[in-house]
């Protein structure tokens, strides 16, 4: 009931227990108060965190040598708000009181420390970095599960090894809830989690984000340089098809009387259009052959700056080139076929 766990609130605060229960606890009301919310959980970091996220040295009695990963607190329902696959071992429950002291860790920490497919194992924390400075610690935890690799930072970087704690860790006290929200009238939801949040935790303001939103600051670099490059390659284009139109319109002046003689000759309209554009389309061509490699080179030294990154197809060459056929036939061909279809004796009276 929905009373009850306003009590539980209540004793929470006036006994001063751990922040962390508190917070679990005000998570709980939030989901019973809100239908729009579909569930919650509470860690000391979340994926796209725009703070530093704690890293830690940890080694275990098979490792010969200490490796540093990135830590972070989380509660059971933590793998289903983000969607995150167990692929060995098992979860963190509220039926097991040891498991404060207990870790889950991805793949890539699994193949660091050499513990492919081990679970229950001891994994030590004997040092944490804190801003560039280590402190000495010495706090074992055991090895509940291992979790598929997920991407808690850009695409720029691999997937680093990270140690998944529990909420109640001595490494790093929990300091977020996520939410995952699932009615349509979002402001409302927010507008609820204000009030709860006024009631529960008055001292502190009510601060959000969306994950979709910080995951795209790790972009905001491409973002600008997609702006910046669509612009300036719209304006040599509309340049280009300005330059071709001109060159075209002098050149058809300049062959009047050939196009006249051509056609008294009994060339067709549509020879005559051939001959003129194919002569600018050869020119296209040649440009488009010396731009294919160069623009292969550019970004493939561009997109090495991304651990994960798609490989160039030659579908995309292949638009690329339709389309410049197109803008080379739709700038050129009114000129040709305007010079096509005049009067043989108009055209042999130039000059």
């Amino acid at each position: 009931p929905i009373e009850h766990l306003r009590q539980r609130v209540r004793d929470a605060i006036t006994l001063r227990v751990a922040d962390a229960r508190a917070a679990g606890v005000l998570a709980a009301l939030a989901v019973a108060l809100q239908s729009g919310v579909g569930a919650v959980s509470v860690s000391s970091r979340v994926p796209g965190e725009w703070k530093n996220l704690v890293r830690a040295q940890f080694t275990t009695n098979r490792a010969t040598s200490v490796g540093t990963m990135y830590f972070m607190g989380i509660d059971r329902e933590f793998l289903d708000v983000y969607q995150m696959s167990l692929l060995e071992g098992r979860n963190f429950s509220d039926d097991f009181a040891t498991d404060s002291t207990g870790v889950l860790i991805n793949e890539t920490a699994a193949k660091m420390l050499g513990l492919d497919g081990s679970v229950g194992q001891t994994l030590t924390a004997t040092g944490v970095v804190d801003d560039g400075s280590i402190e000495s610690v010495h706090l074992p935890f055991r090895i509940l599960g291992i979790v598929k690799d997920f991407n808690f930072q850009s695409l720029h970087e691999k997937v680093a090894p990270i140690v998944l704690g529990h909420w109640n860790n001595p490494i790093q006290a929990i300091d977020y809830f996520t939410l995952r929200l699932q009615s349509p009238s979002i402001n409302k939801t927010l507008e609820a989690l204000s009030v709860v949040n006024r009631i529960y935790d008055p001292d502190h303001p009510f601060e959000f984000n969306f994950l979709d939103s910080q995951l795209e600051r790790f972009y905001q670099s491409e973002k600008r340089k997609r702006i910046l490059f669509s612009a300036t390659a719209s304006l040599a284009i509309c340049v280009a098809c300005l330059g071709l139109f001109g060159l075209v319109t002098f050149t058809t002046e300049q062959r009047t009387k050939e196009v006249g003689v051509r056609k008294v000759l009994g060339a067709s309209s549509g020879n005559i259009v051939k001959l003129l554009v194919m002569e600018f389309f050869m020119l296209i061509s040649a440009a488009f052959a010396v731009a294919c490699p160069v623009t292969y080179f550019v970004m493939n030294r561009w997109l090495e700056d991304f651990a994960f990154r798609i490989q160039i197809d030659w579908s995309v060459f292949a638009i690329a080139g339709g389309l410049t056929t197109i803008l080379t036939l739709v700038t050129t061909g009114y000129q040709a076929l305007k010079a096509a279809t005049a009067n043989p004796v108009e055209s042999l009276k130039y000059e």
